[in-house]
């Protein structure tokens, strides 16, 4: 048995198919491979949606604060806002709240 456990540690780097292969050449017989690694989700940030609507991450900052609104065309807008829905992107509180200096949690 410490001899399969030893086994499974060492193929734990190996791609699925080399693992079924080199388990069978072996002799080992009810040995499971390793779990196939997760995708981990990250939250989006403005440059994802910037990329994804095709414009710069200025024009999505201008779309989104509302500022220079009159400047960016409305089908960008559109773009913009589409994007943001699609991403499901929501401003980082924290994030802002280290760049200005200030959270705004007292008074």
């Amino acid at each position: 048995m410490k001899l399969a456990s030893k086994c499974v540690k060492q193929l734990a780097v190996v791609p699925e198919r080399q693992f079924h292969a080199t388990v069978k050449k072996r002799g080992f017989r009810n040995v499971k491979p390793p779990p196939a690694p997760v995708a981990i989700k990250r939250i989006p940030n403005i440059r994802d949606v910037a990329r994804r609507a095709g414009v710069s991450v200025a024009t999505v900052s201008f779309v989104l604060n509302e500022t220079h609104r009159h400047r960016i065309l409305p089908q960008t807008q559109n773009r913009v806002f589409d994007a943001v829905k699609q991403l499901g992107y929501s401003p980082n509180l924290s994030a802002r709240n280290l760049s200005m200096g200030r959270s705004h949690i007292l008074g």
